[in-house]
Protein backbone atom coordinates (compact mmCIF):
# COMPACT_ATOMS: atom_id res chain seq x y z
CA UNK A 1 0.00 0.00 0.00
CA UNK A 2 2.85 2.38 0.79
CA UNK A 3 4.34 1.65 -2.62
CA UNK A 4 1.11 2.71 -4.35
CA UNK A 5 0.95 5.90 -2.28
CA UNK A 6 4.57 6.63 -3.14
CA UNK A 7 3.95 6.11 -6.87
CA UNK A 8 0.86 8.33 -6.81
CA UNK A 9 2.70 11.03 -4.87
CA UNK A 10 5.56 11.01 -7.38
CA UNK A 11 3.12 11.07 -10.31
CA UNK A 12 1.13 13.99 -8.92
CA UNK A 13 4.35 15.87 -8.12
CA UNK A 14 5.54 15.32 -11.71
CA UNK A 15 2.21 16.45 -13.21
CA UNK A 16 2.09 19.55 -11.02
CA UNK A 17 5.71 20.43 -11.87
CA UNK A 18 4.81 20.31 -15.58
CA UNK A 19 1.51 22.20 -15.30
CA UNK A 20 2.32 24.85 -12.69
CA UNK A 21 4.66 26.92 -14.90
CA UNK A 22 1.99 26.96 -17.63
CA UNK A 23 -0.50 28.65 -15.33
CA UNK A 24 -4.06 28.81 -16.61
CA UNK A 25 -2.87 27.72 -20.07
CA UNK A 26 -2.07 24.35 -18.50
CA UNK A 27 -5.72 23.93 -17.56
CA UNK A 28 -6.79 24.88 -21.08
CA UNK A 29 -4.38 22.33 -22.58
CA UNK A 30 -5.47 19.50 -20.27
CA UNK A 31 -9.15 20.34 -20.86
CA UNK A 32 -8.64 20.32 -24.63
CA UNK A 33 -6.84 16.96 -24.60
CA UNK A 34 -9.39 15.50 -22.18
CA UNK A 35 -12.33 16.43 -24.41
CA UNK A 36 -10.64 15.77 -27.75
CA UNK A 37 -9.19 12.33 -27.24
CA UNK A 38 -7.66 10.97 -24.08
CA UNK A 39 -9.47 10.78 -20.77
CA UNK A 40 -7.23 12.88 -18.56
CA UNK A 41 -8.67 13.55 -15.10
CA UNK A 42 -9.38 17.27 -15.43
CA UNK A 43 -11.14 17.66 -12.08
CA UNK A 44 -7.98 17.15 -9.98
CA UNK A 45 -6.13 19.65 -12.17
CA UNK A 46 -8.80 22.31 -11.63
CA UNK A 47 -8.88 21.49 -7.91
CA UNK A 48 -5.09 21.80 -7.67
CA UNK A 49 -5.02 25.18 -9.35
CA UNK A 50 -7.96 26.57 -7.35
CA UNK A 51 -6.47 25.26 -4.11
CA UNK A 52 -3.10 26.86 -4.88
CA UNK A 53 -4.56 30.21 -6.05
CA UNK A 54 -8.21 30.59 -4.95
CA UNK A 55 -8.39 34.22 -6.09
CA UNK A 56 -8.06 33.03 -9.70
CA UNK A 57 -11.04 30.67 -9.58
CA UNK A 58 -12.91 32.52 -12.35
CA UNK A 59 -9.89 32.40 -14.68
CA UNK A 60 -9.36 28.69 -14.07
CA UNK A 61 -13.04 27.88 -14.59
CA UNK A 62 -13.09 29.94 -17.78
CA UNK A 63 -9.95 28.29 -19.19
CA UNK A 64 -11.19 24.78 -18.33
CA UNK A 65 -14.56 25.49 -19.98
CA UNK A 66 -12.98 27.00 -23.11
CA UNK A 67 -10.50 24.13 -23.46
CA UNK A 68 -13.25 21.59 -22.99
CA UNK A 69 -15.51 23.28 -25.55
CA UNK A 70 -12.72 23.51 -28.13
CA UNK A 71 -11.60 19.92 -27.57
CA UNK A 72 -15.19 18.73 -27.90
CA UNK A 73 -15.11 19.74 -31.55
CA UNK A 74 -12.99 16.65 -32.33
CA UNK A 75 -15.56 13.98 -31.35
CA UNK A 76 -18.31 16.27 -32.70
CA UNK A 77 -16.52 16.36 -36.07
CA UNK A 78 -16.12 12.58 -36.06
CA UNK A 79 -19.83 12.22 -35.43
CA UNK A 80 -20.65 14.74 -38.15
CA UNK A 81 -18.41 12.92 -40.64
CA UNK A 82 -20.24 9.63 -40.24
CA UNK A 83 -20.11 8.50 -36.65
CA UNK A 84 -23.58 6.95 -36.68
CA UNK A 85 -22.14 3.44 -36.98
CA UNK A 86 -19.64 4.17 -34.22
CA UNK A 87 -22.41 5.46 -31.98
CA UNK A 88 -24.58 2.42 -32.70
CA UNK A 89 -21.73 0.16 -31.52
CA UNK A 90 -22.06 1.70 -28.05
CA UNK A 91 -25.79 2.40 -27.89
CA UNK A 92 -28.69 0.12 -28.81
CA UNK A 93 -31.21 1.24 -31.44
CA UNK A 94 -33.94 2.16 -28.92
CA UNK A 95 -31.61 4.40 -26.93
CA UNK A 96 -30.27 5.85 -30.17
CA UNK A 97 -33.79 6.93 -31.17
CA UNK A 98 -34.40 8.43 -27.71
CA UNK A 99 -31.18 10.43 -28.07
CA UNK A 100 -32.26 11.59 -31.52
CA UNK A 101 -35.61 12.77 -30.14
CA UNK A 102 -33.91 14.60 -27.29
CA UNK A 103 -31.53 16.35 -29.68
CA UNK A 104 -34.35 17.32 -32.02
CA UNK A 105 -36.52 18.75 -29.24
CA UNK A 106 -33.98 20.16 -26.76
CA UNK A 107 -30.60 20.50 -28.43
CA UNK A 108 -29.10 22.92 -25.95
CA UNK A 109 -30.11 21.04 -22.81
CA UNK A 110 -29.26 17.68 -24.41
CA UNK A 111 -25.63 18.85 -24.40
CA UNK A 112 -25.50 21.21 -21.44
CA UNK A 113 -26.75 18.70 -18.85
CA UNK A 114 -24.18 15.97 -19.70
CA UNK A 115 -21.47 18.67 -19.75
CA UNK A 116 -22.29 19.46 -16.11
CA UNK A 117 -22.26 15.86 -14.92
CA UNK A 118 -19.13 14.34 -13.36
CA UNK A 119 -17.56 11.05 -14.42
CA UNK A 120 -18.56 8.29 -15.10
CA UNK A 121 -21.03 10.05 -17.42
CA UNK A 122 -20.25 8.82 -20.97
CA UNK A 123 -19.68 12.41 -22.11
CA UNK A 124 -17.82 11.54 -25.32
CA UNK A 125 -20.85 9.57 -26.53
CA UNK A 126 -22.95 12.72 -26.17
CA UNK A 127 -20.33 14.70 -28.10
CA UNK A 128 -20.36 12.10 -30.85
CA UNK A 129 -24.17 12.09 -30.86
CA UNK A 130 -24.28 15.87 -31.27
CA UNK A 131 -22.29 15.48 -34.49
CA UNK A 132 -24.35 12.53 -35.70
CA UNK A 133 -27.59 14.45 -35.14
CA UNK A 134 -26.09 17.54 -36.80
CA UNK A 135 -26.42 19.96 -33.92
CA UNK A 136 -25.47 23.49 -34.98
CA UNK A 137 -21.78 24.08 -34.08
CA UNK A 138 -22.32 27.45 -32.36
CA UNK A 139 -25.10 26.12 -30.17
CA UNK A 140 -23.02 23.01 -29.47
CA UNK A 141 -20.04 25.08 -28.29
CA UNK A 142 -22.25 27.34 -26.16
CA UNK A 143 -23.96 24.37 -24.48
CA UNK A 144 -20.62 22.72 -23.67
CA UNK A 145 -19.16 25.99 -22.38
CA UNK A 146 -22.15 26.81 -20.14
CA UNK A 147 -22.36 23.26 -18.78
CA UNK A 148 -18.65 23.15 -18.02
CA UNK A 149 -18.68 26.58 -16.36
CA UNK A 150 -21.42 25.38 -14.01
CA UNK A 151 -19.57 22.14 -13.28
CA UNK A 152 -16.18 23.71 -12.63
CA UNK A 153 -17.63 26.56 -10.57
CA UNK A 154 -19.32 24.06 -8.28
CA UNK A 155 -16.09 22.08 -8.08
CA UNK A 156 -14.04 25.22 -7.42
CA UNK A 157 -16.35 26.48 -4.69
CA UNK A 158 -16.21 23.08 -3.00
CA UNK A 159 -12.43 23.43 -2.77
Amino acid sequence: MNTIKHILARYSHFVWSVLEPLGSWGILAVAFIDSAAFGIPLDPVVVGYVYAHPVNIWLYVFMAAVGSALGSLVPYGIGRAGGELLLLKHVDRRRFERLRDRFENQEFFAMMVPAMLPPPTPFKLFLLAAGVFEMRPGLFMLAIFVGRVVRFLILGFLV
